[in-house]
């Protein structure tokens, strides 16, 4: 199997952060750890006739200083020279828990959805290349959003920082202290067209 293509769509990072600075949007550094990720996962073969290919739709990631939590929907498909003989939409879903101390970075966060995500794809992909019954999902991977979803917490409370100013700039400044997560898409990116995609 040969990773091909692995890309993202525009604006496919979205952050919100609540009572926290807002930063580690999805970008080309996460881009490289999934294909790197991919690439480890898979069996190396210059001569495969076997190429997979991946698109992040959506990866969002809602936190406040002592929580964190990301969803990602990503498309990918297997192509046999020109023909396509598998594809996919998933979703990858992660929450660190509510933890006033020792909670886990957004870095930590984002790579526990992404190899979660590498793992799918490699697996279900090496599958359909060699005619094999489709394996179950890894763990923090759905075949829905509704259930991705449902394994997210739906509203963020962030801890109050120590005296009156930090309490002033959590609420003012840093997306206040509580708030909804929203971590779906809205709306759903539409499935890609890989023939068109793969020109």
């Amino acid at each position: 199997m040969r990773v091909g293509t692995v890309g993202a769509r525009t604006d496919a990072g979205v952050n919100r952060a609540i009572g926290a600075y807002n930063f580690g949007k999805f970008d080309g550094s996460d881009l490289s750890t999934l294909r790197n990720t991919l690439q480890r996962s898979l069996p190396s073969a210059t001569t495969s006739r076997h190429t997979v290919h991946v698109l992040v739709q959506h990866f969002g990631l809602t936190f406040t200083n002592n929580r964190g939590a990301c969803l990602a929907l990503i498309d990918w498909c297997v192509v046999d020279g020109p023909f396509m003989i598998a594809s996919e939409r998933f979703y990858a879903a992660y929450d660190t828990g509510d933890k006033l101390f020792g909670t886990e970075t957004l870095g930590m966060t984002k790579n526990r959805v992404l190899h979660a995500a590498a793992a799918r794809i490699a697996e279900r992909s090496l599958a359909a290349a060699n005619g094999l019954p489709t394996p179950p999902p890894p763990k923090f991977t759905f075949d829905d959003p509704m259930s991705a979803n449902a394994s997210l917490p739906q509203h963020m409370t962030a801890a109050v920082r120590s005296g009156i100013v930090g309490a002033v700039v959590q609420q003012t400044m840093l997306g206040g202290l509580e708030g909804a997560t929203r971590l779906l898409p809205d709306p759903i990116p539409p499935t890609p067209d890989w023939p068109s995609l793969l020109k």
